[in-house]
């Protein structure tokens, strides 16, 4: 059972309040006292805790000004002020996002070239030293620096494990991130387990309850959630569904994964890699290779989840599959639901729940920028702590 400390209620009640005020625009302290049911002191001790720190702008309400009494104020965040970057580096497509305090993307996803003349260490050095300018410039507006990456993280020995991209595992990658950017606030982790983040509402509430998250891109990966914690385990290899045996010539990563649908649709995985609207444009011109295809993908991810189910019995299977639309998403969840139902689920009482993610931000960098802001929360309720 977890102790719950002062620190630890400050945080809830920081983090309270600013999901509160993100996308609201500005609402008084007795508005924010109803919606989040803390008191108008803690309200109002908690704004001034975020205000030195540039997180929320207070203005007069002018339909209040020259009534009796003084005038209310409206307390909205200052999102815009305030961002995290994301550097994205699960594939040879360097990405680089901005993520504002309310989780809205600050411009375009910035897309890196890789050079092939090149070594890997080379492209990733001209990729940091790319991005450089653009965080000298925000300066302290930057709250920390996010790096996802294709594999459990050893912080002692600032490596990435990972059999996907081999050449970054032999980078000290933290080191060589602080070198370039100069900065201090640095957190490396794999990408489901950033991604996860962002899936927590998904969740069901209630004590013991259970959440598997599948993240099918490039690789094959899983989280495993138990009340709102992620499992990590001993090697932070926790719920690596994709490296599993699937009893039909290889692991489930080669079978689900972009290139197994990518060979599904008859394409060429490397040029999907590059330019994955050749999956639109096979959808468009060869609809029914393509339902196919997405037939497929549902049996495999379906055998893929009961092989696990039986093992954490979940409450929910959360999928993030980065490389279908979002109306092929819809009906995936429904393919992959039936499946299960066919292979075992069909005669139990209470069966898991399927769920699909979206937007237009990656799930990655949703929740990498939501790992940082709650790593700077902490702080603000207690500054002693450290982020790891």
């Amino acid at each position: 059972m977890k102790l719950i400390d002062q620190s630890s209620i400050r945080r809830q009640n920081l983090t309270r309040i600013v999901d509160t005020l993100s996308g609201s625009g500005g609402i008084t302290r007795q508005e924010i006292v109803r919606r989040t049911g803390l008191s108008l002191m803690s309200v109002s001790n908690l704004i001034d805790t975020l205000a030195p720190h540039g997180a929320v702008d207070v203005l007069t309400d002018k339909k209040t000004r020259g009534s009796v009494g003084r005038p209310a104020e409206l307390i909205s965040l200052a999102a815009r002020q305030l961002v995290f970057a994301v550097i994205d580096l699960i594939s040879l497509s360097f990405r680089f996002d901005l993520v504002a305090l309310d989780g809205s993307q600050l411009g375009d996803t910035s897309m890196f070239p890789y050079d092939p003349a090149n070594s890997y260490q080379e492209n990733l050095e001209a990729f940091l030293k790319k991005h450089q300018q653009v965080l000298s410039d925000l300066g302290n507006r930057v709250l920390g620096i996010a790096i996802a990456v294709p594999g459990p993280y050893d912080a002692h020995r600032d490596r990435v494990v990972n059999k996907r991209i081999p050449e970054l595992g032999d980078i000290p990658l933290k080191a060589l991130v602080q070198d370039i950017l100069g900065h201090s606030r640095i957190f490396v982790d794999e990408d489901v387990k950033f991604a996860v983040q962002d899936s927590m509402e998904y969740a069901p509430s209630g004590s013991g309850t259970l959440m598997f998250y599948l993240h099918l891109d490039e690789g094959v990966g899983g989280a495993v959630v138990h009340d709102g914690t992620i499992l990590r385990g001993l090697n932070a290899m926790t719920g690596d569904i994709g490296q599993l045996d699937s009893g039909v010539r290889g692991t489930f990563e080669s079978r689900t994964s972009m290139a197994a649908f990518s060979l599904l649709l008859g394409l060429d995985p490397e040029q999907v890699k590059t330019n994955r609207d050749l999956m639109a444009q096979r959808r468009t011109a060869k609809p029914e290779l393509y339902q196919a295809a997405l037939n497929r993908l549902a049996d495999e991810t379906a055998r893929m989840l009961d092989a696990l189910g039986w093992i954490i019995d979940p409450h929910v299977f959360v999928i993030d599959c980065t490389y279908l639309n979002d109306e092929d998403k819809a009906q995936f969840a429904n393919l992959v639901t039936d499946k299960m139902k066919e292979i075992a689920w069909e005669d139990s009482l209470h069966r898991p729940k399927v769920r699909m993610t979206g937007g237009s931000l990656s799930q990655v960098s949703r929740g990498a920028a939501r790992t940082l802001r709650n790593l700077w929360i902490r702080d603000l309720s207690n500054p002693q702590s450290q982020t790891e």
